[in-house]
């Protein structure tokens, strides 16, 4: 006997000026593609949304406005030993960043058009882009795996600059006067610390922390996501059987729950997407059913 679980996922609107359950209740499905649809980004002027889907047999990057019309496809991957995925839409609107894997993750940029895909960092993943466009934040891929550091590449020039070098930290969002990250207290720790540094190299304070039992899949996927007005830091967490999307000011301070899925099984996982007003988060959510099935005539 054995379980089998199913999902299939799509990207939904969520508000985040009511309750829990009302924003829950009020959320605006956008996307309706069978399979798995994942890590949505917005455009900076609001009107798409990039993300991941497996329509078509393999996961390949997709566009679509705001309003779940007008998709099409940005990425043509067939070769099944390849991942792509994570899009991250720059500020001005002309670039997505993206991941590559096919042995070592690499980061890639191409047009929201699907022109011009080009390699960016030969291995690194977590890339997150300043707020002028100009660096693209991300975490190498090192020798010593159980070293994290965080870099910064100059899309004009390819300039890398190391901004965090403490190990163990993760998943950059930068502003323009300080880089939020999260970060373990130390190397025997299973939980993770959210924290702000300004300027970015410089000293980092707590705003908050996180068991690591409650990062869906991996710390590998697990994302800041900065609101556009610089006031919340938000991200999936896990909440007993479900996921749930949570929040926490820059300035420090409690988390607040987004989303209340209460006992429906959900899974949010990697990352969440801000709209250009703050007024919204797009999370891509996946409803599990499971069932146990007999597995017979096995010899």
């Amino acid at each position: 006997m054995a379980c089998r679980v199913r999902s299939e996922s799509d990207v939904w609107k969520f508000p985040i000026d009511g309750t829990p359950v009302e924003n829950t209740q009020a959320a605006v499905r956008i996307t309706r593609q069978s399979g798995q649809v994942q890590v949505p980004s917005v455009s900076p002027d609001g009107r798409e949304i990039v993300y991941l889907s497996d329509h078509g047999g393999h996961a390949n990057l997709w566009v679509a406005r705001t309003d779940g019309t007008a998709t099409r496809q940005i990425t043509f991957e067939r070769d099944p030993d390849t991942a792509v995925g994570v899009p991250q839409w720059a500020p001005g609107g002309k670039l997505i960043s993206y991941i590559v894997s096919k042995g070592p993750t690499e980061l890639w940029t191409i047009a929201p058009d699907g022109r011009g895909p080009r390699q960016v960092v030969p291995r690194g993943f977590s890339a997150a882009w300043s707020p002028d466009g100009e660096w693209l934040y991300y975490v190498p891929i090192l020798e010593d795996r159980g070293y994290w550091r965080i870099d910064k590449i100059s899309i004009r020039t390819g300039q890398v600059v190391t901004v965090r070098d403490e190990g163990l930290v993760n998943s950059p969002a930068p502003s323009e006067s300080a880089l939020y990250f999260v970060a373990k207290p130390h190397a025997g720790s299973s939980d993770w610390e959210i924290r702000r540094a300004s300027p970015e190299d410089g000293e980092s304070v707590v705003l908050g922390s996180v068991p690591g039992g409650r990062l869906p899949l991996t710390p590998l996927y697990s994302f800041l996501a900065r609101s556009p007005d610089d006031g919340w830091l938000a991200m999936a967490l896990v909440d007993g059987a479900t996921t749930n999307i949570w929040r926490i000011p820059t300035s420090g301070g409690q988390m607040s729950p987004v989303t209340d899925f209460a006992d429906r099984p959900t899974l949010i996982a990697r990352q969440i997407s801000w709209s250009p007003d703050s007024r919204f988060i797009y999370a891509a959510a996946a409803e599990l059913r499971a069932d146990v099935i007999v597995l017979d005539r096995l010899l």
